[in-house]
């Protein structure tokens, strides 16, 4: 009997055969069956011996070997030993089986991890653009199955996750590719919608501070819909897998182009969606108008848009129609189909509300999908109807019928024709500085007149101390988003901040509370710091900051439990705005004073007792025994009076070293207890506020005692976790902790790993909710450069201003805003034109910034950049945005040369909004823009 595949696997591994041996056996093997079931059964070898030996680098190998292998001789099948859509659905079946299995031999970690090997070795082969998968529809469910139990029970391991979305994009691109998969085709890869539905609103259900499933619209767009903070795996697998959601509109558009019953296949997209009557209506837009941008043969897109808006001659001119969409299907738009299914829905349920639905959609369809709106403006519709023409004039006023009205505008009209509109509705997109409604409309400007107050009087009222910290919250929340009252919202804070800090009456414990409350309200809202260092240098914040804390005279005040914890708010916002703007001179000036900031950067100095001076050495030993002694009565208010805190500061890190120290002395479990206890002293807000420099050196301590560290990741632990630790602390700790987290040499085995993964999530600025903005891992580190961009740019003097970070502050302001802010400040034009480009290169969606500064219908890019800019300048500013995106330095070379030969050959139009016009006509320049 010959030996099947199974038994040379299995043989060849306990033999000890390598992987190049053991494919030349399987090759050689004649096998009975097709090469689809040889396949398979080598699949299932490998995936039992795995049980048995997890993670084996051999077996491993072995399907790598199998998966890039080719024909060796010309009896072999063509194509590899092992096809990768033959893997995938081996591995779909093995996954599904060993999951639900009650007696598997894996442990769960082994079983994390070998699914993790096994999808990593699938997801780089599945995306390669001649991967065969066609995958049947029981692959593709399990696929999606197998993506949920992932993010659902295994969402530490990052590259699991992204393994498998990797796979599932992969699957679902083969429904509308071509040549088409001829085991899914769009009509079956329906039966897909609601699963892929529900994973959608689980990821946003299981994304801390993401909104309620029901405000997510599932479609692939640059940006989550309605905000939502989503895991950045599952933001990259919406932005490139553009078959997510397009299946069940190829089936329509296929359908109202083609088939007769238009009416029944609409019906079939709702029932999978009836539950949502919103994102029904958005979701079946946004998938049409993703396949009208996709399009590239002009005819075709010509059809989409009449299938999608109607033939009415105000949407469609009689030319298109009649040369174009002559012998086409047109019978059937969607605007009808809507009003028939509205009927119809209607007599069965009377109270279903789909026009408000309708309405809420397309008003969410022109805010969050505006880069796929514009994509489709930017099209041209007349190009291949034009071919023989002589007459230039009745071209041009042919192009006009179309191009006079945006898709937007068409869109509306479509609705308004069926009277699924009222015929007054507006929807304005995306809202900037530029075309924001009249001064006085926003709320807090009613709320402010129905208090008899102006603007200013009434932020000030709402942020003093006399207000709790959460309705100052709320304040702040509402103007973040209104950006009519930015001005009034930084004067106010920056009036409050230097009257407070300025103060002669530093002993008034008053006064300290005031500035401390600000202090909080402003370290615990960072999107508000990002718009105030627009108007007000962060450094300016900071040396009124340092000149309060240094002639601020502890001895006198009359509580100094409540004082202690006060100074301590306003020196955390001061070593805030240091390390988020990276303001690293050390020197600030304040008036005729200067200022030196060093004794917050370096906290987390551990000095020795012996080079400390007697006073220093004496304050150490008295803290020491007051909170790190079982004897002690605790930190009582003489110890306070008798300490400065800026030494404290200075010497906390060396307090915990030797109380360290000294409890090592005492029995294990008597010496922990006493650090724990004297630790909870810096949990609170008495003391928190030193925990910057003392986690530093813990973390520092334990990278270099290694495996004997056991005591410092412990305390490290206890103050990272501690309900009490500052946000402002996690910020300028958290790449020191996980470069710690991710050492190999650092013992884990006593911490919470994942616990401190949580806390140390960078926190959303939309609000403050501390919402995650995105998933960490120990090696994350290296990253949050990336992700916190800030620095400095020279202005006349000494004083400089931040690079604001484009992911926190474009929410909030346009990029033409940003652009002319310093114009007339800046004397470093190099900086300057650097910190454009960044914005106009870091900004998402990429090139959306950049096209909405080019834009002429913004309203003209000259009057808008304004006259204190020069050509040049702008020139180079747009040379370097472009040069960024362009993947060969010769490509970029030719990009920089070709806008240089424009600004000197056009002297005459050296106006910005010339230049916009002529860099518009640049070849490198349009087609950045247009695939924006």
């Amino acid at each position: 009997m010959e030996p099947t595949l199974n038994d040379i696997t299995k043989t060849a591994f306990l033999c000890g055969y390598s992987p190049q041996n053991w494919l030349a056996v399987v090759q050689d093997l004649k096998h009975p069956g097709p090469p689809a079931h040889a396949a398979s059964e080598i699949c299932a070898a490998i995936f039992s011996l795995l049980e048995v030996y997890p993670l084996s680098p051999i077996l491993l190998d072995y399907l790598s070997l199998a998966l890039d292998s080719s024909p060796q001789t010309h009896s072999t099948p063509a194509g590899p030993t092992l096809p990768i859509g033959i893997y995938i659905a081996a591995l779909i079946a093995w996954s599904q089986s060993v999951l639900t299995s009650p007696t598997s031999a894996l442990t769960p970690d082994q079983l994390t991890q070998t699914l993790s090997a096994l999808c990593a070795i699938a997801a780089p082969r599945a995306q390669k653009p001649n991967a065969h998968l066609a995958p049947t529809l029981p692959t593709a469910q399990g696929c999606i199955s197998l993506v949920q139990h992932v993010h659902m029970h295994h969402a530490h391991d990052v590259q699991l996750i992204a393994a498998t979305l990797d796979i599932l994009s992969a699957l679902l691109q083969t429904v509308t590719a071509t040549p088409p998969n001829p085991n899914l085709s769009p009509a079956l890869a329906l039966h897909l919608v609601p699963a892929l539905n529900d994973f959608w609103m689980l990821s946003a259900l299981t994304t801390e501070g993401a909104p309620h499933a029901s405000t997510q619209s599932p479609l692939p767009t640059d940006e989550p819909a309605g905000g939502a903070i989503q895991r950045p795996e599952l933001l990259e697998f919406t932005r490139k897998n553009t078959a997510l959601f397009d299946t069940l509109a190829y089936e329509l558009t296929s359908a109202l182009t083609q088939k007769e019953d238009h009416l029944s296949a609409l019906h079939t997209v709702f029932n999978l969606n009836q539950s949502n009557l919103e994102a029904f209506y958005s979701q079946l837009y946004a998938s049409l108008l993703s396949i009208l941008a996709a399009e590239t043969d002009l005819n075709t897109r010509l059809l989409i848009r009449a299938t999608i808006f109607g033939s009415v001659r105000d949407i469609i001119p009689n030319w298109v129609l009649t040369n174009v969409l002559a012998d086409r299907p047109t019978r059937a738009q969607l605007p009808t189909l809507l009003r028939q299914l509205e009927a119809q829905v209607e007599s069965q349920s009377p109270l279903s509300k789909l026009r408000e639905a309708l309405q809420s959609a397309v008003s969410g369809l022109f805010t969050d999908y505006s880069a796929l709106l514009d994509k489709c403006d930017a099209q041209p519709y007349h190009a291949a109807l034009v071919h023989g023409r002589e007459d230039s004039m009745e071209e041009d006023a042919q192009e006009g019928d179309i191009k006079g009205k945006n898709i937007r505008t068409t869109l509306v009209q479509s609705l308004q024709c069926v009277s699924l509109l009222d015929s007054n509705y507006t929807a304005s997109a995306a809202l900037g500085l530029e075309n924001w409604p009249g001064r006085g409309t926003g709320r807090l400007f009613v709320e402010a007149g129905e208090n008899g107050l102006e603007l200013e009087g009434y932020i000030k009222s709402r942020l003093s101390s006399e207000t709790p910290l959460a309705d100052g919250h709320v304040l702040l929340d509402q103007a973040i988003v209104d950006p009519e009252t930015h001005t009034c919202l930084c004067a106010a804070i920056h009036q409050g901040y230097a009257r407070l800090s300025g103060s002669t009456q530093h002993m008034s414990s008053t006064t300290l509370e005031a500035l401390a409350h600000l202090s909080r309200l402003l370290y615990t809202h960072s999107s508000v710091l990002d718009i105030l260092s627009l108007r007000v240098p962060p450094s300016e914040l900071v040396a009124a900051g340092l000149a309060f804390l240094e002639d601020f005279d502890y001895a006198g005040v009359g509580d100094p439990q409540s004082a202690m914890g006060q100074y301590g708010d306003v020196l955390l916002l001061v070593q805030l705005l240091i390390a988020r703007y990276e303001l690293r001179n050390g020197m600030f000036k304040h008036g005729e004073r200067s200022l030196d900031a060093s004794y917050l950067t370096s906290s987390w100095a551990v000095y020795n007792l012996v080079d400390l001076g007697d006073s220093e050495r004496i304050l150490v030993n008295d803290w020491v025994k007051a909170a790190f002694d079982s004897g002690s009565v605790g930190i009582d208010d003489t110890i306070l009076r008798s300490t400065s805190p800026r030494v404290l500061l200075k010497l906390c890190a060396t307090l915990f070293a030797e109380a360290i120290r000294k409890c090592a002395a005492e029995p294990e479990a008597a010496g922990k207890e006493i650090l724990r206890n004297g630790a909870s002293y810096f949990e609170g807000p008495l003391l928190s506020w030193t925990l910057r420099g003392v986690i530093w050196a813990l973390a520092n301590e334990a990278e270099r005692h290694g495996h004997a560290a056991q005591t410092h990741l412990e305390i490290l632990q206890l103050l990272v976790l501690a309900p009490g630790c500052p946000p402002p602390v996690l910020e300028m700790t958290r790449h020191r902790v996980l470069r710690l987290l991710a050492s190999p040499h650092v013992p884990k085995a006593s911490i919470d790993v994942n616990a401190m993964m949580r806390v140390l999530q960078p926190f959303s600025t939309t609000g403050s909710t501390g919402a995650s903005a995105s998933v960490l891992h120990p090696a994350s580190y290296l990253n949050l450069a990336l992700q916190n961009m800030s620095g400095s740019i020279g202005m006349s003097g000494s004083v400089p201003i931040p690079i604001p970070n484009p992911a926190r502050v474009l929410p909030y302001a346009t990029p033409l805003a940003l652009l002319r802010a310093p114009v007339h400040q800046v004397t470093d034009s190099v900086a300057h034109r650097n910190v454009l480009i960044a914005l106009l290169t870091l900004s998402r969606p990429r090139f959306a910034a950049l096209r909405y500064v080019l834009a002429g219908s913004v309203g003209g890019v000259g009057g808008a950049v304004g006259t204190g800019m020069d050509s040049d300048f702008f020139a180079g500013v747009i040379a370097g945005a472009i040069a960024v995106w362009l993947a060969t330095p010769g490509e970029r070379v030719q990009a920089r040369v070709g806008v240089k030969r424009f600004v000197k050959e056009c002297e005459q139009e050296k106006g910005g909004e010339g230049v916009a016009r002529r860099l518009m006509g640049l070849e490198y320049v349009r087609v950045c823009v247009a695939s924006a």
